[in-house]
């Protein structure tokens, strides 16, 4: 039993009257969990105890701009058999990264997938992408049923605030929004919370919990590690396609948030009245905002984490985050062509014509950062790849510029400081795309999710089973996917991915920079960058 709520005879007299009367859910066996705040009632399989939509946090409409309220205690038994809402949001993807429950401001939920007979098991945090801006823990291609049963872990996914609702900070317009920087960050401090005091009374051990995150997900684990208030609350960390080396300053987030208010029709000393405006107003407004900045980098994005000298004090390659998650392990990696999503937004992946129209769609996708580094990158992609034609130098180049360079970045530094491990991994398998084949931002999710089979990044409709098939007759990626979940579950287990599916994988380090590439047939490498083109980056 854990927590101190005391429950009546009646509440326990629920518990066992619910194994017998099913309810909503007439083929399932109820499952039950006594937590800090209250009883849970969710499900079983034959594996695994799973419990959705559980509040770990108040409603945030009655807390709008403000930090996150932790769930009261509650008298008898809640349901926990279904997913929880997302936060408003416009999301972008496809059906399989798509929740499919109303969206609300009461969002503050999560989901559990846990063996039944677990004890003490390692816990996996999942925490979505979408940028900062869409997305949830409740979408198809992060169902943790497989995981789990592989892996004998506990399997977390959650939701938290988006968008303006998490991440637009008014501190430096509105005094009454003093405490508005990096909500959706401290959202999901509040669920690291939640899991501490409650994952053991779903066997799940509170002292083994690692967070995993891809893309958003990704840069919102960059970001959790440099955070005081998460320090204690994880054992390890995996980024990927998301390392984050570079918050917003404050100047920076109190423009932005001029400029909402101005789409809004306020004035400054109006900003108190966002707390009562319709929620869909705000979710206008921040697709506004997003439509007129755009998503070059990670680095330099509207409505992401500020650097407000509380929540984040310190810019994450500073000694002082870095004390924060020195003792750490991290897994750390890309896809190899991340580029082709973006580029593909248009319905297209684009072919310069020449080394000009390259240049001019490498700066207006991924930032200007001036033609002669730009003729450099290409000479040198050029002499490390020489059969490339201009549109693989373009995502080649993209992809770099995009998420490749900051990985290797994060990668760096962590192995600099010389105290726990970092692995680094490049995920080269290439899905059906657009007509041709790409390793492509996110096709790596469904691999560790164990969902890979999900029409995730589905072209016009077709099943992508099928349309795998086509180029890989002998089901080549079931390898794959043991090789990548197995990988996971060793380093949630121990902070080393080393596994028997895989050949030796060494740690990363700046004298040999080794990484392990997945595909059909794994393999170790190094220099996920060569170096001609990681000196280029470096004086950018």
């Amino acid at each position: 039993m854990v927590g101190s709520v005391a429950f009546s005879a009646a509440a326990l007299a629920d518990i066992a009257l619910s194994s017998a009367c099913l309810g909503a859910t007439p083929a399932r066996t109820r499952r039950t969990a006594i937590t800090a705040e209250g009883i849970l009632r969710g499900y079983e399989t034959d594996k695994l105890a799973i419990f959705k939509g559980v509040h770990y946090g108040e409603n945030t409409a009655n807390s709008r701009f403000q930090p996150p309220v932790p769930v009261r205690p509650w008298k008898g038994v809640r349901d926990a058999v279904e997913l929880g809402s997302p936060c408003y949001q416009d999301n972008i993807d496809p059906d399989a990264w798509q929740d499919p429950r109303p969206e609300s401001e009461d969002c503050l939920v999560l989901n559990i997938w846990a063996p039944k007979n677990a004890k003490k098991a390692p816990v996996m945090v999942w925490i979505h992408g979408g940028g900062f801006w869409w997305g949830s823990g409740g979408v198809p291609a992060y169902d943790g049923t497989a995981l789990a049963e592989r892996g004998e872990v506990v399997v977390v996914t959650l939701n938290h605030r988006l968008n303006a609702f998490g991440y637009l900070y008014l501190g430096g317009v509105a005094p009454e929004f003093s405490q508005s920087a990096n909500l959706g960050q401290l959202d999901i401090v509040e669920a690291l919370h939640w899991i501490r005091r409650n994952i053991s009374a779903f066997g799940g051990d509170p002292e083994s919990v690692t967070i995993f995150g891809e893309s958003g997900g990704g840069a919102k684990v960059s970001t959790l590690l440099a955070m005081p208030a998460a320090k204690g609350l994880l054992r390890r960390a995996i980024v990927q396609s998301g390392s984050l080396t570079n918050f917003r300053s404050l100047d920076v987030a109190n423009q932005e948030a001029r400029e909402f208010l101005a789409i809004l029709g306020l004035k400054e000393t109006e900003a108190a009245s966002l707390t009562a405006i319709d929620p869909l107003k705000l979710k206008a407004a921040y697709k506004e905002i997003l439509a007129k900045q755009g998503i070059h980098s990670l680095n330099d994005v509207p409505l992401a984490p500020v650097l407000d000298g509380r929540t984040l004090p310190y810019q994450p390659s500073r000694p002082e985050a870095l004390a924060l998650w020195e003792d750490v392990p991290l897994l750390v990696g890309t896809t190899e062509q991340e580029a082709v999503w973006l580029l593909s937004l248009s319905g297209q992946i684009p072919t310069p014509p020449d080394d000009e129209t390259l240049a001019r769609l490498l700066a207006e996708s991924f930032g200007d950062i001036g033609r002669p580094r730009f003729d450099a990158l290409m000479a040198a992609f050029r002499k490390h790849s020489p059969g490339m034609d201009r549109q693989q130098l373009l995502v080649a180049i993209g992809s770099t510029l995009w998420m490749i360079r900051s990985a290797v970045a994060q990668a760096d530094t962590k192995a600099a400081l010389g105290k726990a491990s970092v692995h680094y991994y490049r995920f080269d398998w290439k899905e059906p795309f657009l007509g041709a084949l790409w390793a492509l931002h996110g096709s790596d999710v469904g691999f560790v999710f164990g969902t890979q089979d999900l029409p995730t990044i589905e072209e016009q409709g077709k099943n992508i089973v099928q349309d795998r098939a086509k180029y890989y007759p002998h089901g080549e990626w079931y390898g794959l996917r043991d090789a990548t979940m197995e990988s996971w579950l060793a380093f949630a287990k121990s902070g080393n991915p080393n596994n028997a599916l895989l050949p030796q994988w060494p740690p990363y380090s700046l004298e040999n920079r080794s990484f392990m590439r997945f595909n059909a047939s794994c393999a170790t490498d190094e220099q996920p960058l060569p170096l001609e083109v990681l000196a280029l980056l470096c004086e950018a």
